[in-house]
């Protein structure tokens, strides 16, 4: 079975040779990954899922020729961490990155998302479950905001009104915002739904002058496409509206000052008139700046200035009133981590690599480091966070088939819950073949080739790098080796605390 690295490799000579062009995506991922997927799937230990997951991801992000493929890795990457909580980060991760290289698969990544969220929140029990809840609103709400980037405004509201549910269940202060953005979503939508109806209309009837002059308020108000608006309006026979859309396409710092308060007064009485509350936010938006723009160039103190400085009072005070309140998202991580009855235990972690080092929990990097260059974070662990270890050695000619790293947690009490790497509490996961599996046998031993050595690095050189460690004795513990064919190693630890 290829390893992860050299595959990308071979791939890429492929690539350049023009051998690999009339293959599909999916017929590259048999030939390179099938095998590996299926021996992670077959075994009971997630870590290795999730080990095989990041390696995807990471082989995408190196694959420059074929976004297809790399789209494709992302998605197989989710499916595979996303089956148990543990993987939420990583699932999620992959899902950003299917959309950033292919946004065609924006609508699917994004529902994919929403589901793994809502699947944590229905799994959820007990303390646990505010935080779920709050978590899924804020991946909703991020879905929903993407779904207003595309004009999909239905979709859009349907996730507004979902997370609205859900933060009334948990007496959330985000409903009123929520249930605000729903409705204007949902204004948006049934504005575009309009539009296209009144499109209709004037296509079978040329002379529908009504049809015409509500498509240009629609594209003045909600939709906000002035030269549309100057079309239909100058379709409509109404000679003011098609002056005062022109007037919008000239830009706030172009008006003279009687065409900007000529284009204030008509915005201020039209917001009045629109039922739609985008409509009128809008408007009253445009007036604001409008007036603004005649007491910018209109200094006499005189009645013209007083009526408009009133005037533009007013239109704040009412726009106050109207604009929806913002949405704060409170990001918190995986929604299980949060659950305040989890054992956790704040400390360092300290670690150093042969030769580059990337340590991670949960999928989310926390530091990195080299041969050279002490790896040290701050951090927070509970009951299950998995911490790996990604060790590369980057100079093939010289790699001699082993990789290691040193890894040590320091808790903040300077008592409990400290470990040092062993092959013990650790396993590596390495796609070469299964005799590279390191796994907890019923007698507590480990197979090959996984190998503890004494920690080679003078102690003395740690304490000074690593501050707060004032005891040699602190520093018990070993260097893991783990065999691979190839330059790049994964180590994990499931953390327990006790």
């Amino acid at each position: 079975m290829e390893h992860i690295r050299p595959a990308i490799v071979t791939l890429l000579m492929l690539l350049l040779s023009g051998l690999a062009l009339a293959e599909t995506p999916e017929q590259l991922y048999t030939q390179m990954y099938a095998k590996n997927e299926s021996m992670v799937r077959s075994t009971r230990d997630f870590a290795d899922d999730l080990a095989f997951a990041e390696q995807l991801i990471s082989a995408s992000k190196q694959l420059k020729g074929n976004k297809a493929l790399s789209a494709l890795m992302c998605e197989k990457a989710a499916s595979l961490a996303g089956r148990r909580p543990e993987g939420l980060e990583i699932a999620t991760q992959a899902h950003q990155r299917r959309m950033k290289l292919d946004p065609t698969q924006t609508r699917d990544a994004l529902k994919q998302i929403v589901q793994l969220h809502n699947n944590a929140y229905r799994r959820a029990r007990g303390a646990a479950r505010p935080a779920a809840g709050q978590r899924l609103i804020d991946e909703q709400v991020k879905a929903a905001r993407q779904y207003e980037k595309i004009k999909e405004h239905g979709e859009a509201a349907s996730l507004y009104r979902r997370a609205a549910g859900i933060a009334r269940a948990l007496k959330s202060p985000q409903l009123d915002a929520l249930t605000e953005h729903a409705e204007r979503a949902s204004d948006l939508a049934n504005a575009l739904r309009t539009a296209e109806s009144l499109k209709s209309r004037v296509q079978r009837n040329a002379g529908d002058t009504g049809a015409y002059r509500e498509l240009a308020m629609i594209y003045l108000g909600e939709l906000t496409n002035y030269k549309q608006a100057v079309t239909h309006a100058e379709k409509s026979g109404d000679q003011q509206l098609a002056t005062i859309a022109k007037l919008h396409t000239k830009g706030i710092g172009n008006l003279e000052k009687d065409e900007a308060v000529t284009l204030a007064d008509w915005c201020t009485a039209t917001a009045n008139e629109r039922p739609s509350k985008v409509a009128k936010v809008q408007f009253l938006s445009r007036a604001k700046l409008a007036y603004e723009r005649f007491l910018s160039v209109h200094r006499t103190s005189d009645v013209d200035r007083l009526r408009a400085s009133t005037a533009l009072a007013d239109v704040k005070s009412n726009l106050g009133k109207l604009k929806p309140t913002r949405i704060k998202t409170t990001r918190t991580g995986s929604s299980v981590a949060t659950n305040p009855n989890t054992p956790k235990v704040k400390g360092m972690l300290y670690a150093a690599g042969d030769y580059y080092l990337t340590l991670r929990i949960n999928g989310k990097t926390v530091c990195q480091g080299n041969y050279s260059t002490l790896c040290s974070a701050e951090v927070e662990l509970k009951d299950g966070d998995i911490i790996t270890a990604h060790v590369r050695y980057y100079d093939e000619d010289f790699y001699d088939g082993t990789l290691g790293f040193w890894c040590m947690f320091v808790a903040e009490d300077g008592r409990r819950n400290s470990f040092m790497t062993n092959t013990k509490q650790w396993r590596v996961y390495s796609p070469a073949n299964e005799r590279n599996w390191s796994e907890v046998n019923p007698k507590g031993r480990h197979s090959a080739p996984v190998i503890a050595r004494p920690f080679p690095v003078k102690l003395s050189q740690v304490i000074r790098q690593a501050p707060g460690i004032n005891s040699v004795d602190a520093l018990r513990g070993a260097l893991l080796w783990g065999r691979a064919s190839g330059a790049d190693t994964y180590f994990f630890h499931q953390v327990k605390i006790r």
